[in-house]
């Protein structure tokens, strides 16, 4: 696997909610976003001793760990307390799918069935954008 598009198959083999994120995870390079060195469960993986390894790791459906200890060092017998990491690509497409204002630019946005006091109750409405 190794690849945008590898990921992008195993994503598709497992039924995974691509929706309108299908041409993101085909095209962004999730290497760049990762450091040399991250963990995916107890096993540590360096891009300069494994890097089909660590490209492979990089390209699975799993979360990979960045950080631990809030980059402090630790012995061999402390625990290691995870604090950053990049999220399971599937989880993460759930998310998105969930979110009223998930879609990627250029995307449709997505429509609500809710009445309006100038719609009937079956004509669809644009979903307000989210404010903070």
């Amino acid at each position: 696997m190794g690849t945008p598009a590898g990921l992008l198959d195993s994503l598709r083999a497992q039924g995974a909610a691509l929706g309108p994120w299908e041409g993101s995870v085909a095209a962004v390079r999730r290497e760049l976003f990762l450091p040399e060195t991250f963990e995916v469960g107890d096993e540590a993986i360096s891009r300069t001793a494994s890097p089909q390894k660590w490209l492979e790791a990089v390209y699975s459906d799993v979360s990979i760990t960045t950080q631990v200890n809030d980059g402090s060092p630790s012995g061999p017998d402390e625990y290691r307390l995870p604090t950053s990491s990049t999220s399971q690509p599937s989880v993460m497409l759930e998310a998105l799918e969930l979110l009223p204002c998930g879609s990627p630019p250029g995307a449709q946005p997505p429509t609500r069935t809710s009445p309006s006091p100038t719609s009937s109750p079956n004509s669809p409405t644009r979903t307000p954008p989210l404010t903070r």
